[in-house]
């Protein structure tokens, strides 16, 4: 797996906008299953069809299963990806009905990754998403990661951040008054750093990534990936403010 698997920009223009998940503009993405599928999946899937599947597990942190499926870990939950019927599914909701924005884009969030993901091991070396890229400022919206629902949810309680973060397993980690990381794929760790407002100063939240992330991932599928978390993350505060 070269880096000629990797396609820089994944969704439709470069930019893909969550809150459409559920009225997709002019044929751009498609539903199958409750999963929204931007009209770039089937390159990937073809792609993939095209790699042996040890070594896909082998480079992105997956296992095989018995049937010849991928599985591969995001947070505490497990995804099974069969490359025959092109199909993306929580391991554990076979049965179930596909609920909410996470379960709806994170399948096709995993397909780039298994193709994208390279033959280098994690850094965490954790560094801000704008030391990534050349030219950040430029194509910015595609990777702004949302900040403010974080603190709104959580600038006063460091121990919901804590408890909210271990429910999406993340692992509590030094820094700030709090911090979390969390694997949204086993190659692609992302700190959460929240220092707690008082009556002095606002709540302050900075999202860090692994230097070694655009090896594994293109720059917009990070963006969306982080704010998808973000998005989850504030639904498990006691009391929600955030509208995502």
């Amino acid at each position: 797996m070269t880096t000629d698997t990797k396609i820089n920009l994944c969704y439709p223009c470069g930019f893909f906008r969550p809150g459409d998940a559920e009225d997709p503009i002019a044929g751009e993405f498609q539903n199958i299953d409750g999963a929204v599928w931007p009209k770039t999946a089937q390159v990937f899937w073809e792609k993939l069809r095209n790699l042996e599947n040890q070594t896909v597990c082998a480079f992105s942190g997956g296992t095989l299963t018995g049937d010849g499926s991928i599985q591969i870990a995001s947070l505490s939950e497990s995804w099974r990806i069969d490359t025959v019927d092109e199909r993306v599914i929580k391991s554990h909701q076979e049965n179930a009905e596909t609920w909410g924005e996470w379960d709806r884009q994170l399948p096709f969030l995993v397909l780039v990754y298994l193709v994208s993901a390279q033959n280098q091991p994690v850094s965490y070396d954790m560094v801000l998403p704008r030391d990534l890229f050349k030219g950040f400022d430029l194509f910015r919206n595609g990777l702004d990661m949302e900040i403010h629902g974080i603190e709104k949810a959580f600038g006063h309680d460091g121990e919901g951040f804590l408890n909210a973060s271990k429910r999406l397993g993340g692992d509590h980690i030094r820094g700030g008054d709090v911090a979390a990381r969390f694997h949204i794929f086993p190659k692609f760790p992302v700190d959460y750093i929240l220092w707690l407002g008082d009556t002095e100063f606002p709540a302050n939240l900075t999202i860090l990534v692994d230097r070694s992330t655009p090896q594994h991932l293109s720059g917009d599928a990070i963006g969306v990936a982080v704010n998808l978390l973000s998005r989850r993350l504030c639904r498990e505060a006691p009391a929600t403010p955030f509208a995502g």
